[in-house]
């Protein structure tokens, strides 16, 4: 009876702590990278405002990693950026319908022809766009809801934090 009762507490004790140890990803900026003879330059831009095509993965890319360590769920509100830092917030509006939503940017991509953002099956089907594959769209990234994402998942601005070591790094580097 006492070790059904000490595996209970445990158990919940565990239950318990899994909301706080529940992020598994990291934030990150990263390197240029190529893909497919394509060079891509992440960087911290409050300013991103683009306009271009977005496409949406699901299947194949579910229950596995993304650049930034998450586990990739297509049920999420989430997508992939080749250059926006990770994680981040975007306000997406399908211009096609009139539909936004506010999505977290977890992964890298896409890597196909002129895509400016890869959504999640959810995404794609709350914009309204999950059976044509893909639409026009504008992505806007959101600052506010970014830096308040940071404060919550690692307890400060990353933002503020990987800029200045930039301007310290670019600093340096001109000496």
């Amino acid at each position: 009876m006492i070790r059904l009762l000490a595996f209970s507490f445990l158990l919940i004790l565990t239950f318990a702590n899994a909301e706080a140890g529940k992020y598994r990803g990291h934030f990150k900026v990263g390197n240029p990278y190529e893909v497919l003879g394509k060079w891509y330059y992440p960087e911290i831009d409050n300013e991103y405002n683009e306009i271009g095509q977005a496409s949406w993965y699901g299947d194949k890319f579910h229950r596995k990693k993304t650049a930034n360590g998450e586990i990739f769920r297509k049920t999420d509100l989430t997508a992939a950026h080749p250059t926006l830092p990770l994680p981040s917030i975007v306000d997406v509006t399908n211009l096609e319908n009139g539909k936004s939503l506010t999505i977290k940017i977890n992964d890298r991509g896409p890597f196909l022809k002129d895509r400016i953002i890869d959504l999640s099956e959810k995404a794609a089907k709350k914009l309204g766009f999950y059976s044509q594959g893909t639409a026009t769209v504008q992505v806007i990234f959101n600052e506010y809801e970014t830096n308040k994402l940071h404060r919550k998942l690692f307890g400060k601005e990353m933002l503020s934090v990987a800029t200045a070591h930039n301007e310290a790094e670019a600093n340096y580097q001109l000496r």
